[in-house]
This record gives C-alpha cells, structure tokens and sequence, in this order.
C-alpha cells in the first residue's frame, strides 16, 4: 500500500537499502518484518473467493526474495504495510494463463472497490521466463531476456489476452513446472 507517501528513491533510501544489504539474509538481501493490512486482507480474501478464486491465508507467512527485493527498491524504510498474495507456479495442476490474467484483473477491481480513503500500490514481481526447478533455471540456459523483452512489450502494449490465448503447456519444457511459452 503506497499510502500517502512517494516512492521516488533518494539519497536516504539508498544509504538505507545499502546498510540493509550489509546485514545480509537470502540472496544477500536483509529479513525483514513486514506489518501487513488485516483489514485489506481480508477483503480481498473474502471477495476474491466470492468471485471464484481458491484463495487462502496464512497469518505466518514467510516472504522471500519476491518480496523483499521490490520493499528494498521502492519503499526501503519498511514502513508501509503489505499484503503478500502469491500463487501456484511450483506444483502442478498450474493454472491457466487466462487464470492468471484474471486473477489480476480482479485485484485490481477488489482493490478499486475497496471502501477506504487508503491507497493501494500493486507491484508484480517474478521473472518471466525463469523455470523454477526446470533445466533452465542455472547455467548457459538461464533467463531467456528475448522473450522477456518481448512479453514486457505485450503487456505494454495490452496484447495480453492473445499471448495468454495461445500459451499452451505442451510449449512449456517438459520438466519445468513454472515456464508456459507463448
């Protein structure tokens, strides 16, 4: 949640993500507490499975680096409370890509709807062509930047629906469980 306050790193931030790098934790990135937003929470929660989601919670959660690297990037002070959602890109049954697109898109409405004077940032972390656990994910196969480049490029030019349209797992490489090609 951005709050009132900018996310426009300066001079302070970036003493203080330095001096939290120095602290160390996984990847070299610092553990932080964050306070999360029970109220938000919960709604999101609530509605999101009253639109058709199987959404679920956890009051202990322990956030890696995709969430303490954009916290340390945009927000470095740590004092604006986050509610964490991730999803399923580990494990199969995956879901669709359609399902992901939707899912987004109704955070978006939740969140607009949401009966509070509060803002609410929204930031997507992950990387787009990395395979968790498949035979990409280290040494000369890693990240794909092309296709990175251009799925940044679908999504700024809203061409989201025809990629995820055509996304099918039998594109995805057989022992990866987190990469669908487009």
């Amino acid at each position: 949640m951005a709050g009132q306050h900018a996310a426009v790193p300066d001079r302070q931030g970036a003493l203080l993500r330095r001096e939290l790098l120095q602290r160390g934790a996984q990847f070299g990135l610092p553990r932080l507490q964050l306070k999360g937003h029970e109220e938000l929470s919960a709604y999101l929660l609530r509605e999101g499975i009253d639109r058709e989601f199987d959404l679920a919670f956890s009051n202990e959660l322990r956030v890696d680096h995709s969430i303490t690297c954009p916290i340390i990037t945009v927000r470095p002070q740590n004092d604006l409370p986050v509610v964490p959602i991730y999803t399923n890109i580990f494990a199969p049954p995956l879901p669709r890509p359609e399902r992901f697109v939707k899912l987004g898109r109704t955070i978006r409405e939740l969140i607009d709807a949401w009966p509070s004077g509060l803002r609410v940032a929204v930031i997507g972390t992950g990387h787009l062509s990395l395979e968790l656990g498949g035979p990409r994910q280290f040494g000369q196969h890693g990240p794909d930047p092309e296709f990175d480049a251009k799925a940044v490029e679908w999504i700024a030019n809203g061409d989201v629906d025809s990629r995820t349209r055509s996304a099918r797992s039998t594109r995805a490489v057989p022992s990866s469980s987190a990469t669908r090609r487009c």
